[in-house]
């Protein structure tokens, strides 16, 4: 269930309504699954696909669980397709999860409220595109 109660009695995880920590993020047991298309090599495969296409699911996040108290710093480590970019994509709201519970700042990341949104920021750049962006003499430092 995605609605910020966990769907079972007597859970203890907190809704955007009831905090029970003071953590400012709380992740329980979140999960995003893709549902993509599998293509098939030829011609003759190509317009079968047309007709009846196979799908699969592609599991990006699964079962996340944590919190993060107020001033601390958090890194996100892992390999490519580990889920790092979802999962920071789900905590400000831009993705729905498949299934789990998440509280931000005490509000439910995708239901948009505007209090919420006003308060964070997401900025998904890779390193290499900043030379474009930024003044010749910072790249010097």
């Amino acid at each position: 269930m995605v609605n910020g109660s966990s769907g079972q009695s007597g859970s203890s995880f907190p809704s955007a309504k009831s905090p029970v920590k003071n953590d400012i993020v709380q992740i329980h047991g979140c999960s995003k699954t893709y549902i993509v298309n599998e293509q098939e090599a030829g011609a003759v495969a190509t317009l079968r696909g047309i007709f009846h296409r196979k799908k699969t699911e592609v599991p990006a996040v699964d079962d996340i669980s944590f919190s993060m108290a107020p001033g601390e710093i958090v890194g996100f480590l892992g390999p490519n397709g580990a889920g790092k970019t979802t999962t920071l994509k789900m905590l400000s709201g831009l993705l729905y999860p498949t299934r789990g519970n998440a509280v931000v700042l005490g509000h439910i990341p995708w239901n948009g409220e505007k209090t919420f949104l006003r308060q964070i920021t997401l900025v998904m750049v890779s390193a290499i595109s900043w030379y474009g962006i930024l003044p010749p003499f910072i790249h010097l430092n």
